[in-house]
């Protein structure tokens, strides 16, 4: 009986099955490479799982031709910058896809000197339920640029160190959990944008992170929480204006089980650019007065 056969008999008769090491992706060429085509596949399982051993050679685009369901873990070394990218069936042009993760999402990799990108034309969807982006990278949220849209599902985002960055217009649909000592970061694309990027945010001693685009840009929520229940500390909201104007938007604040929030900026609350903002329910609030010469932190 085959890989494959054992597989899918195990399945049947609801027996866990966990892949062995070295099982997955192989191919480390780098460059345009087809996510569904075997060849680039251990046996020609595709399954979703980047090994421990696979360190690209070279940058890669993983096209995807068609939706795809299952899980997604990357264990290797992402040496080099590795993008994930919708293409039609024949391949000849950009076209739309859907990742349905029927599982968390677990970025766990050797090294980190690239990035994982997914672009604007891949969607993540969560399946229905609460899922965990798991990035346990060595490195920054940066090293985790999401470009398209995650639906159906909540979100919980784990990790030590790293996290997620969602760019341009890329949104979740559902709420979002971030947990201890882990980052969202958010870029805008273009200038002047208004994004809703989830519902509900929790923070659990976490670092939400954003920064203006050459212009007036703004990150709207619903609830804001900061909670304390998984460990002692501060959340951290970071607003990076640049050389524009950066905005916040909750609908409303609560901060339960000792939970701290640190807002940490230039010029809070400045009536001119560069200026930041944390605004709640159209509200501002922020540490009156605060100008450039003081400290530009304010703890709740």
């Amino acid at each position: 009986m085959n890989r494959q056969s054992i597989l899918a008999t195990a399945a049947a008769l609801g027996v866990a099955v966990c892949a062995n090491a070295g099982t997955g992706w192989t191919n480390t060429v780098g460059g345009a490479q087809r996510f569904h085509d075997p060849a680039n596949w251990d046996e020609g399982d595709v399954n979703g799982v980047f090994p421990a051993e696979w360190t690209p050679a070279a940058a890669t685009t993983i096209q995807l031709t068609n939706d795809w369901a299952g899980s997604l873990s990357f264990l290797g070394s992402i040496a080099k910058d590795t993008t994930f990218a919708g293409r039609n069936a024949q391949n000849l042009r950009d076209e739309s896809r859907t990742i349905t993760l029927d599982r968390d999402l677990l970025i766990r990799p050797t090294a980190s000197a690239g990035k994982l990108i997914f672009n604007a034309t891949v969607g993540l969807d969560l399946g229905g339920g609460e899922r965990s982006f798991e990035t346990y990278s060595p490195s920054s949220a940066d090293k985790f640029r999401v470009n398209g849209p995650i639906t159906n599902g909540d979100l919980v985002l784990a990790g030590n160190g790293a996290g997620m960055t969602l760019v341009g217009a890329a949104a979740v649909s559902g709420d979002v959990s971030i947990g201890p000592n882990t980052t969202l970061a958010l870029n805008w694309a273009t200038a002047g944008s208004t994004v809703r990027r989830a519902d509900d945010i929790e923070l659990r001693r976490a670092t939400l992170s954003a920064a203006a685009y050459r212009g007036n840009d703004t990150a709207e929520f619903g609830a804001l929480t900061i909670s304390g229940r998984d460990a002692p500390g501060a959340s951290i909201l970071s607003i990076n204006p640049g050389n524009y104007v950066a905005t916040v938007h909750a609908d409303s604040l609560s901060i339960t089980n000792g939970g701290t929030l640190a807002v940490m900026t230039t010029t809070l609350g400045a009536a001119e650019a560069p200026s930041s903002q944390l605004v709640l329910d159209e509200a501002f609030f922020g540490h009156c007065g605060l100008g450039a010469d003081e400290s530009n932190a304010y703890v709740v």
